[in-house]
């Protein structure tokens, strides 16, 4: 299998580098025969932005060859070969001008002795944790590993990871500048290293504060007590909220000059960006002068063709009083529920806001793509993981990311995700590698996925996959299409039981299990067979859970005490093999992701009850009807 894979992976060379002519100086030989030839250097002065990449790159070189390069800084003056990591004493002698890089842009130079392999680095704070700093030089770390070396993350853990073996390790001629296409992801997959080696991160400093700023900007707590009248009007009362949730009134100007001032101190400490969004749960204040701003009459919910204009009006203030103040950073404003359509009230958005699209449909798209020209993402696809447990289409994520990409979205805030790797792991993977570059072919990814996870296995898990995913493709279908004047929910529309009957007919079931034995009889060795494992109990768990709806579907028709007992088999099959999961996947920590990272209690019932009938709660049969008299 890594045989196979390592070919796999000089195919990918040939794509990545250009031929030097002839005249070119030669590479640099890092190692020979499972012997070191090379030093690893870094500067004197590096952070851990710099030393934890080059211990990465020691560790990952020492897994591939066998050999151990030491690791110097630049003021020992190490001679012979040099990888140098990030930058140094040694690369401005070289002549390169990494202060001109950007963002988590990197470089990737190999030739006459020399590999450089350095990046922007950059942290706000000192505290900042690394996930919240610029990271050019993990980046070029990540990159040659995975570009030159073959090296892949496709899961967390150990076994996750695949690792070819090359004795001998020569870098031919190699000159490379990337910035990753994603301007900035954050969200769920934002903690973890196996999304930082894949690519998510950040090119901006973005205020860590969150996005329902309206408790931050005018906090109850501080202002209600003297300013009731900032505050929104509901019932006839001033309502102050509570220490999550601000709701204002965004007619009254003096309000406007209170926040204006303690946003701008949000971004005194240096942050980019700040996100801006009203408070979730959003009720509209009912005073005379909100109410004459707009036609938004529902309580939070995105109303196509309708915007909050009261809101829009407000923001704009905030984003005009921002850019005098500092005119080279951005305001984030989310299109969310109320302020999800375009303002009526409002010619034009100012230079400094990035609008973040929260209810993308094609109508809306349309819409904003022809009143601004600046756009990020808050990504909803896998907000159902905790809902209900149905996969997302691989192909499905694709299209949506290229879709959003095509419209100018460079940003993404994951609402979701890494908690399902059982479920999503081919996707998960896929979106790394599309926020490094968008135009990667889904089915290639899935390609590389099996060959590299499966070896022997490789097609019959990919003939899985595509069984596996083959219905769920319909959610998208299924995800509500616009109404203009219609409250609009593409999530809270699905119903568990149809949903499941839909991806996951018999057929399909049985297409699945013949593709997963065929799999573990193709397995030559434990690491596969515990890899098609953990895609098994993904599955099984929504093979039982589909056939603990079908079985509620023929009781529904049937209200007898035997179909009632046929159900309650089925519901106590499908909960014992939950709970016996939870059990195993203890063992497995730092082999591989669970399958599911949520608790015993939401993967069994979801997280408000979703699944609760039956798997909770069983209905009831049908009382025998006594005879007339």
């Amino acid at each position: 299998m890594q045989r196979r894979f390592a070919v796999f992976c000089l195919s990918l060379l040939s794509a990545v580098w250009t031929p030097a002519p002839a005249a070119d100086p030669p590479g640099v030989c890092l190692t020979d025969g499972g012997q070191p030839r090379a030093t690893i250097v870094v500067a004197s002065t590096a952070t851990d932005l710099q030393r934890q990449p080059a211990q990465e790159l020691q560790d990952y070189l020492l897994k591939i060859t066998g050999a151990k390069l030491p690791i110097a800084d630049d003021s020992q003056r190490p001679t012979g070969n040099l990888v140098l990591v990030g930058e140094s004493r040694l690369t401005r002698e070289l002549g390169l001008d990494l202060a001109a890089l950007t963002g988590d842009s990197f470089v990737m130079k190999a030739g006459a002795g020399r590999l450089v392999l350095a990046g922007h680095d950059a942290r706000l704070l000192p505290d900042d944790p690394p996930r919240r700093a610029k990271r050019g030089t993990a980046n070029a770390v990540s990159a040659f590993l995975q570009d030159v070396c073959g090296v892949r993350w496709f899961l967390p853990g150990r076994l996750g990871e695949v690792v070819p073996q090359r004795p001998t390790l020569t870098v031919p001629p190699l000159d490379k500048q990337e910035t990753p296409y994603r301007m900035s992801s954050d969200g769920s997959f934002s903690r973890s290293p196996w999304a930082a080696r894949n690519f998510f991160g950040n090119q901006v400093f973005i205020s860590p504060v969150g996005c329902h700023l309206w408790r931050v900007l005018i906090p109850a707590d501080k202002y209600f007590a003297a300013h009731p009248e900032w505050f929104a009007l509901i019932d006839g009362k001033r309502v102050e909220g509570d220490r999550h949730h601000s709701l204002l009134c965004t007619s009254n100007r003096q309000m406007w000059d209170e926040a204006l001032r303690n946003l701008k101190q949000l971004y005194a400490p240096g942050y980019e960006r700040v996100v801006l969004c009203q408070a979730d749960g959003y009720r509209r204040c009912e005073c005379e002068a909100c109410e004459a701003l707009d036609d938004y009459r529902i309580t939070g919910w995105y109303l196509p063709g309708v915007p909050a204009d009261r809101v829009w009006v407000f923001h704009d203030f905030l984003a005009r009083g921002l850019k005098a103040a500092y005119p080279d950073r951005k305001l984030v404003i989310l299109a969310y529920g109320p302020t999800g359509e375009v303002p009526h009230r409002l010619r034009s958005l100012p230079d400094n806001v990035i609008v973040e699209w929260c209810h993308p449909t094609r109508g809306a798209v349309s819409r904003w793509t022809q009143f601004h020209n600046q756009f990020s993402a808050f990504v909803y696809w896998y907000v159902s993981e905790s809902r209900n447990y149905v996969p997302m289409p691989l192909e499905g994520v694709s299209a949506e990311f290229k879709r959003l990409a095509a419209a100018g979205v460079r940003s993404f805030y994951f609402c979701g995700g890494d908690r399902c790797w059982g479920l999503h792991a081919p996707s998960y993977y896929l979106i790394g590698q599309l926020l490094r570059d968008p135009h990667r072919d889904a089915d290639a990814v899935l390609d590389e996925f099996c060959q590299g996870l499966f070896g022997p296995s490789a097609g019959a898990m990919k003939r899985f996959f595509a069984a596996y995913y083959e219905k769920t493709g319909q959610r998208w279908e299924l995800m509500l299409p616009e109404t203009l004047g219609k409250p609009y929910d593409y999530v809270a529309h699905e119903k568990p039981q149809e949903l499941y009957l839909t991806s996951f007919p018999t057929e399909v079931l049985q297409r699945c299990e013949g593709h997963l034995a065929d799999a573990e009889t193709a397995a030559p060795n434990e690491v596969i067979r515990k890899r098609i494992r953990l895609f098994r109990d993904g599955f099984e768990y929504s093979k039982f859970t589909a056939e603990g709806f079908a079985q509620l579907k023929q009781f529904q028709a049937d209200r007898s005490a035997d179909k009632l007992a046929v159900l309650a088999q089925a519901v106590e099959r499908r909960n014992r093999f939950v709970e016996d999961l939870f059990q195993r996947q203890k063992n497995n920590r730092d082999d591989l992701p669970p399958v599911f990272s949520d608790s015993l209690e939401h993967v069994l019932y979801g997280t408000h009850d979703h699944l609760a009938i039956p798997f909770r709660t069983l209905p009831q049969a049908a009382k025998p009807r006594k005879d007339a008299r």
